[in-house]
């Protein structure tokens, strides 16, 4: 897809692709657009997410969702387009799509050895798990500065961000939110909320521990 600006700048610097229109070589880069909607070779969209993400102070120039605008008519500002037709796909991308399945059973089955399939599967298995620990870091810290000090700040590579960058995506500074602050009760709640939580951790972790410790004379006579 593409920007209502975007469209009108490349049409203006351009002007050979006008003679392409030869009676209507005149016609402005407006209704050049409003032409193609009419045929239904673009369609208008709209932004999904309107609302600036923490720590920015601007929309997204090129945002990840959009959806169908309710009037087909072109626009400069903040207006995205989408071509309604599929580019061909080339011969490598559909021998690769083709045998692809088959190479992921080959990997999963017996096809191949298996120090092959150790080699992709531990990888993958150590890449998920870091992945999700991270997230779950990420979370744990973002929880305890939030219930002391009420304030919503970020560590850490922001993973599942829709609309971030690459560079911001491994982004390690924190970002503050500047929004409202929440009320104290919610944060007195919150609090005992988590204390509860580790009392409960704790004491069946400590009931884990006394039952191991009871079984263990037993099962050293046994052996």
């Amino acid at each position: 897809y593409f920007g209502g600006k975007d469209f009108v700048s490349f049409m203006r610097n351009h002007s050979e692709l006008n003679d392409i229109l030869e009676s209507d070589r005149s016609l402005e880069p407006e209704d050049i657009a409003n032409i193609l909607l009419k045929k239904k070779l673009l369609v208008r969209c709209d932004r999904v997410v309107k609302s600036v993400r923490p720590g920015k102070k601007k929309l997204s120039a090129f945002p990840s969702h959009l959806e169908i605008y309710d009037y087909q008519v072109f626009s400069e500002d903040d207006a995205f387009f989408a071509w309604t037709f599929v580019k061909r796909r080339t011969l490598w991308q559909t021998l690769l799509s083709f045998f692809w399945p088959f190479l992921t059973l080959a990997i999963c089955f017996f096809l191949y050895p298996h120090q092959v399939k150790l080699l992709i599967f531990y990888p993958c298995a150590g890449v998920l798990l870091l992945i999700l620990c991270v997230l779950l870091l990420r979370a744990m810290v973002f929880c305890a500065i939030w219930i002391l000090l009420g304030c919503c700040v970020w560590f850490f590579p922001n993973i599942l961000a829709e609309e971030a960058t690459l560079k911001e995506l491994f982004q390690f500074w924190p970002q503050k939110d500047d929004g409202k602050q929440p009320e104290w009760k919610v944060r007195i709640f919150y609090e005992i909320v988590a204390v509860v939580v580790v009392l409960l951790l704790r004491r069946y972790h400590a009931s884990d521990e006394a039952a191991t410790a009871s079984v263990g004379p037993y099962l050293d006579q046994s052996t």
